[in-house]
């Protein structure tokens, strides 16, 4: 094995630091023994840690991520790197909406512009009626997608005949949300 006979060399290498970054003393999992310089190395993330780089993160130089060479205890989730970009977003306004830190729950890590999301929308089923609108139709206030309107599209003159004795029928979207929390009719 490499590492009997090139512990020394191991040991001294500073960049990166290979004891500080838990790197394997497997030198051949890096190096190519073909290589009489031993400088060209490539790390494979997709087998050797649990965070497999895809799209974007990797086109990135290894220093992109780990800062002054610390490797080891490097974050994995996607917030504590791209925080600035999650505050930044109004369309949707994330931080208003309440959306997750968690980005990978929406986006896509191979996407390359970071443009395709999916929210699952799991306290109100889209697929009921003509629901599949952009956001911005029922969630009219960007600051608090914890608001929605109904109202906006089911005009009272339209809603008020269908619900004559019905006990307690008021219109407006939080007592429409209460009756018909599915988006259907009954």
């Amino acid at each position: 094995d490499c590492y009997t006979c090139h512990q020394t060399l191991y040991t001294a290498t500073k960049n990166p630091n290979h004891i500080a970054t838990g790197f394997p003393t497997t030198c051949d999992s890096c190096h190519k023994p073909t290589d009489p310089s031993w400088l060209v190395a490539v790390f494979n993330h997709s087998t050797s840690t649990t965070y497999p780089l895809v799209g974007l993160h990797a086109t990135q130089a290894c220093a992109a991520c780990h800062k002054n060479n610390v490797y080891k205890g490097t974050p994995r989730d996607c917030y504590t790197c791209h925080q600035a970009l999650y505050t930044a977003t109004k369309n949707p306004n994330h931080m208003g909406a309440g959306f997750p830190t968690t980005c990978d729950s929406c986006h896509k890590p191979t996407d390359p512009n970071w443009l395709v999301a999916v929210f699952s929308h799991t306290w109100f089923p889209l697929s009921s009626g003509n629901h599949n609108q952009p956001c911005s139709t029922c969630h009219t206030t960007p600051a608090n997608y914890a608001l929605f309107l109904c109202t906006q599209c089911h005009t009272q003159s339209q809603i008020t005949p269908h619900h004559s004795g019905v006990k307690g029928f008021v219109w407006n979207s939080v007592n429409c949300y209460a009756c018909h929390p599915n988006g259907r009719a009954g």
